[in-house]
């Protein structure tokens, strides 16, 4: 029972870490947005998306692994194209 208590905490998290995902996008572009204003626009950006950021993410998952198999000197060369799938995804 507490396990389903612990679920209803990490899955929100979850969710509202993809609806926050594009914020450093935001202000990167236009730094004098302000930051909630940026928080607005990237729940605006991500609404109905999230699941499919989600998958995104999955799909990185064995690149990652690759590069940490590298002694983690693969994951410097895939970080960058993982940041700009990301900043191209919305």
């Amino acid at each position: 029972m507490n396990f389903l208590w612990f679920l209803l905490l990490i899955i929100p998290g979850i969710i509202k870490f993809y609806a926050y995902s594009q914020v450093p996008y935001i202000l990167a572009d236009n730094p004098n947005i302000g930051y909630k204003r940026a928080v607005e626009l990237s729940k605006q950006m991500t609404h109905g998306h999230k699941f499919h950021m989600f998958v995104l993410d999955l799909s990185f998952i064995g690149w990652i692994l690759l590069g940490l198999l590298a002694l983690g000197i693969g994951v410097i060369f895939v970080q960058p194209y993982i940041n700009a799938t990301k900043a191209d995804f919305t």
